[in-house]
């Protein structure tokens, strides 16, 4: 992006592009392309024939029941499936709360701070508080883009590590 001064400033992925193709756990970090064209290009590949959520699955404990392979309540009760077993199982849902499996929900260290770390918007997990934090700027954000009816001539929007300068306020949703 040209700033005033005819340098280039290169910006960090927006807060909007890692919902969209970002998943974080405390020990997991995975990046996919979207299902986006324009985004992402044409796909190369068949992955989300193999993947159809675009990520891997998260790890569950198993056991062994009467009634055959269920989900363990927690992670001492089962052992864990290799990503096969978790991909081949994939129709068993552990015990859980949440509207989404988390990806951390058999981390014995964060089993209680899992409620913390969900988006009460959009339902998304997050590694950590600051990045809960971080990610409901995409809300205030689209909320802005939303409540903006007029076509503006320069928006910029600033968080801590991002900044994005766009012509016209349409674009602005688009575009990140």
């Amino acid at each position: 992006m040209p700033a005033g001064n005819g340098k280039i400033t290169l910006c960090g992925p927006t807060e909007d592009w890692a919902y969209r193709h970002v998943q974080q756990s405390q020990y997991c970090q995975q990046i996919v392309k979207c299902n986006d064209v324009q985004c992402c290009g044409q796909r190369r590949s068949n992955s989300n024939n193999v993947f159809p959520g675009r990520f891997l699955p998260p790890p569950f404990s198993l056991r062994y029941a009467e009634t055959g392979i269920e989900p363990a309540s927690s992670s001492s009760e089962g052992k864990f499936g290799s990503l096969y077993h978790r991909m081949a199982q994939s129709y068993l849902v552990p015990p859980h709360d949440f509207t989404v499996i988390q990806f951390d929900l058999y981390c014995p260290s964060l089993q209680n701070t899992l409620s913390e770390r969900i988006c009460n918007h959009c339902a998304a997990y997050f590694q950590s508080q600051a990045a809960i934090k971080k990610h409901l700027s995409v809300h205030k954000h689209n909320q802005l883009v939303e409540d903006d009816s007029t076509d503006a001539t320069e928006k910029t929007m600033c968080s801590s590590d991002t900044l994005a300068t766009v012509s016209d306020a349409r674009l602005m949703t688009n575009c990140m």
